[in-house]
């Protein structure tokens, strides 16, 4: 008896012991109690087949969820031009021009002058879903003292309104770029924008600084508002003393106005030269700060009584 009994042990080891009271069903992961008792799922087992359920319950939520089309960002296809403004550094005086902007699926490119020569610079960014964009690359410098000399340039910022403002360097020199749709460029947006509480007539309040020949400034300039976009438009197009400044307000109340001017003073005149300005809304008025070529001013726009 006692020898039978060690070969059904045996035989339970063997087997994985299972006796018929307690029976394992690889299949569905239970122990069997016998014909009175319930089944026990392992902890193992339960985990693994609720982990299947979760995933089969899941799955055509999931799939519907990737049937929906995403919606379509804005499209920034074209031709665009970047106002470049630059601080002055050590002996280097500051100065303003504008550089050519290409935007091919989606991507910036800022590219003027020829690849390898001194002058030549090249920018590239794609932005972001928020409107954020990062541009980077370098230039070859012209100047005697360092010309040929490769510099890193980097540039950071956002879309505002309808353009872009980013501000970084380029060497050790802080600059800012203001790019926007060359004129008669698609429309960043589709549709005409719609009316917006801003529209009507407004006056700017403009103080210059002195620079070089030019005396201080002091006037004041109409603007008007159609769709929500400001536009300071002063003397006659083509002509010596003719600018023209245009910016669309953010969600933020920040406003951003960007454009040129064509020199009237004898020294100069006939020159075209880049304006830029950035404020922020107070008090029922904007209050900006910028230049019109190498020269700093100041902008105060309100209501024309």
């Amino acid at each position: 008896m006692a020898c039978q009994a060690g070969e059904a042990k045996a035989a339970d080891d063997a087997g994985g012991g299972a006796t018929e009271g307690s029976l394992y069903s690889p299949s569905t992961g239970t122990l069997g109690a016998g014909a009175a008792g319930t089944n026990l799922e392992i902890p193992a087992a339960r985990a693994k087949r609720e982990a299947e359920t979760r995933t089969a319950s899941a799955a055509p939520e999931q799939a519907a969820r990737a049937a929906i089309p995403a919606s379509p960002g804005p499209s920034y296809e074209g031709s665009w031009t970047a106002a470049r403004f630059c601080d002055a550094f050590q002996d280097l005086k500051p100065f303003s021009d504008t550089m050519p902007v290409s935007v091919t699926r989606g991507e910036f490119v800022v590219e003027r002058g020829t690849a390898g020569q001194p002058g030549h610079v090249l920018l590239r960014g794609t932005p972001d879903a928020s409107g954020g964009l990062v541009l980077q690359g370098s230039a070859i410098a012209g100047r005697a003292a360092i010309r040929g000399k490769e510099i890193m340039a980097l540039f950071e910022g956002r879309l505002q309104g309808d353009r872009f403002l980013l501000k970084g360097v380029m060497g050790h020199r802080k600059c800012t770029l203001a790019i926007t749709r060359t004129a008669g460029g698609p429309a960043a947006a589709t549709g005409a924008p719609a009316a917006s509480t801003y529209d009507g007539n407004w006056v700017a309040q403009r103080t210059c600084e002195a620079y070089a020949a030019l005396p201080a400034l002091d006037d004041r300039v109409p603007v008007t508002v159609t769709r929500g976009e400001f536009v300071l438009e002063q003397g006659r197009s083509g002509e010596p003393g003719y600018l023209l400044v245009q910016g669309r307000p953010g969600t933020d109340g920040t406003l951003v106005m960007s454009g040129s001017g064509i020199a009237g003073h004898p020294s100069v005149r006939g020159r075209s030269y880049p304006i830029i300005f950035e404020g922020q809304h107070e008090g029922g008025r904007f209050v900006m700060r910028g230049t019109m070529g190498p020269r700093h001013c100041k902008l105060v726009i309100a209501r024309a009584n």
